[in-house]
């Protein structure tokens, strides 16, 4: 099997796992409940391996649930990653594997806050747990200096709404952090909303604002934290932001 054969199936399983969100959230008759949906996309997500050698182990951060992912030998800092899924589904042991290559790349602890889920808990509460789970590793005594977030799509956001209300709070901020294809604007008012219609194998613009609507709950999509387009980024450490062309 050729590397883009493997893509497309990779893409082709996230798709299935995917497949009733829509009917669910827009309460059209479907035999499938979003917990159902909700498990089996954790399921794909556990198909990438935990590397040898790590330790994994739960534990609570600012009162929030959260897996924690040890290199061997002696971490030189850590990684807060906040997890994808439209803050509607994905889970931390779904993100293990991930976890265990960057721990053991950046010889760092990694730790997987695990967040309450909207619809159940609706805008801002994904948010602010994990500006509790930051503050709960910062009161574990972690150096500041030596803790980064990390985060994929609403993930992505997280790094930087989570750093902005660290500073509005007066908190020491982490050293930096890296937003991978981050969904940091819920309004969907972009131009590439267009011009790149139906290039993304994952998402659309429907898609998008009936998973927005549903983690809002009424909300204003233009509100900073949950589009942190909207953000003021002052006094912010650096972030690397990556999107891919699709």
């Amino acid at each position: 099997m050729t590397y883009s054969q493997r893509v497309e199936e990779g893409l082709q399983r996230w798709r299935d796992s995917l497949g009733d969100l829509l009917d669910i959230l827009a309460d059209n008759s479907t035999n499938r409940s979003l917990e159902a949906l909700r498990e089996g996309y954790v399921e794909m997500l556990q198909l990438h391996p935990v590397e040898d050698g790590v330790d994994v182990f739960e534990t609570s951060l600012g009162g929030v649930p959260t897996l924690v992912v040890r290199p061997p030998g002696e971490p030189r800092g850590h990684l807060m990653y906040f997890h994808g899924g439209a803050y509607l589904f994905g889970a931390a042991r779904g993100y293990l594997g991930l976890a265990s290559r960057l721990a053991i790349a950046g010889q760092v602890t990694v730790h997987l806050p695990d967040y309450r889920l909207a619809p159940e808990h609706p805008y801002p509460t994904p948010i602010l747990d994990c500006v509790d789970a930051y503050a709960g590793l910062l009161a574990s005594g972690a150096d500041p200096a030596r803790i980064a977030f990390c985060g994929d799509s609403a993930g992505g956001a997280l790094t930087v709404s989570v750093m902005a209300h660290a500073r509005d709070r007066g908190w020491p901020s982490p050293a930096g952090g890296t937003a991978i294809s981050p969904w940091c604007d819920l309004t969907h008012e972009g131009e590439t909303m267009r011009t790149r219609h139906g290039i993304d194998p994952l998402c659309a613009k429907e898609a998008l604002d009936l998973q927005a609507a549903a983690f809002l709950g009424g909300a204003d999509p233009r509100s900073w934290d949950a589009s942190p387009v909207n953000a003021n980024l002052e006094g912010l450490p650096p972030i690397l932001v990556q999107i891919g062309d699709a």
